[in-house]
């Protein structure tokens, strides 16, 4: 997840095992890379209700249909998450988006051509 500290650029990262209680649950994250600073309580709590809602929409969503509603979640995305799968999921999205598009031009580019 991205640092809680405002304009630090490191990471903290789930679990660590010295931060969950005996049943597993994470407590806090592990220190940011950069600062030390650690996700913790309701911030903790937020990070990963959002990373419930994102998985779930990347995962069942519309995004490999919708061009506009890939763009909107990678804007989203990369206020919470840093060197997470979800932001890997959208960037695939948004990519097969692009390749789609430029494919499309290449075959309006030689429709044209062949007139």
């Amino acid at each position: 997840f991205c640092c809680p500290v405002s304009g630090c650029v490191g990471t903290c990262f789930l679990p660590g095992g010295t931060t969950c209680t005996e049943e597993g649950a994470p407590q806090a994250s592990l220190p940011c890379g950069v600062c030390g600073a650690c996700l913790a309580g309701e911030q903790l709590g937020k990070a990963l209700d959002y990373e419930a809602q994102y998985g779930f929409v990347a995962e069942y969503g519309t995004m490999h249909q919708d061009f506009a509603t890939a763009q909107g979640l990678a804007s989203g995305a990369t206020t919470v998450f840093r060197q997470h799968w979800i932001i890997l999921a959208i960037m695939q999205a948004l990519e097969k988006h692009y390749v789609l598009a430029g494919a499309a031009e290449d075959v309006h580019v030689a429709r044209q051509k062949g007139r």
